[in-house]
């Protein structure tokens, strides 16, 4: 009888433990529920926004763009566009020649402040991997926190390797307007703390920023 008992407690246990565990993973999916319903909404709005932004775009005139971070935060150029050697593969042994490098790697003072390089809109934005507002994100898949701006003349530019964001899908920003700062996170897309800054033409082209932006 003493062993009957206990073998029955141990059952309850394991019960619970089963129960709490698939708890665990109806939370879990609920808040991905949560997310990508945020993210369709979120997705629905930019593409009427972007339906109307475009009307009223120039492709011909060209703005004149600046400098992605803070000019007093800024450090050096780590890593610059066109092919190179891939810093991330040069102890696996593997190939690391001729890889298509599509921005520059821009580094800054701890925390430096990203801006806007020229008047235009959000039309991406990704968190950076972790809690937000109590939901957790998974980030851009090579760039973590991420952001992406159309700007008046068609060209778009992109920073990868964001941590806190402060602008959000559809709002309209102004050249130099801060909208994130350089993450502090290094994870398996990146060496250390940088913003990767690229840029598209009208056509989807990547073009070399610093024909753009100056150096």
């Amino acid at each position: 009888m003493k062993y009957a008992i206990v073998y029955l407690s141990l059952a309850i246990l394991l019960l619970y433990a089963a129960l709490d565990f698939q708890h665990g993973k109806v939370n879990g999916l609920e808040n991905t529920i949560i997310v990508k319903q945020k993210e369709i909404i979120s997705r629905t709005g930019i593409i009427n926004v972007l339906q109307d932004y475009r009307q009223t775009l120039k492709p011909p005139a060209i703005l004149p763009y600046s400098w992605p971070v803070e000019v007093s935060e800024y450090e050096n150029i780590s890593s610059y566009f066109g092919y190179r050697n891939d810093p991330l593969r040069r102890n696996t042994g593997g190939s690391n020649n001729n890889l298509f490098h599509s921005g520059d790697d821009i580094t800054g003072i701890r925390g430096a402040r990203v801006n806007s390089v020229a008047d235009g809109l959000v039309t991406v934005k990704y968190y950076e991997k972790g809690w937000h507002n109590g939901i957790h994100y998974k980030g851009h898949p090579y760039f973590n926190g991420y952001v992406e701006i159309l700007h008046d003349d068609g060209m778009t530019s992109k920073y990868g390797h964001l941590g806190e964001i402060l602008v959000h899908e559809g709002q309209r920003v102004e050249a130099g307007q801060q909208i994130a700062q350089i993450s502090e996170q290094i994870d398996e897309h990146s060496t250390g703390p940088h913003v990767h800054f690229a840029l598209w033409d009208i056509e989807g082209n990547y073009v070399n920023p610093l024909l753009w932006i100056g150096e």
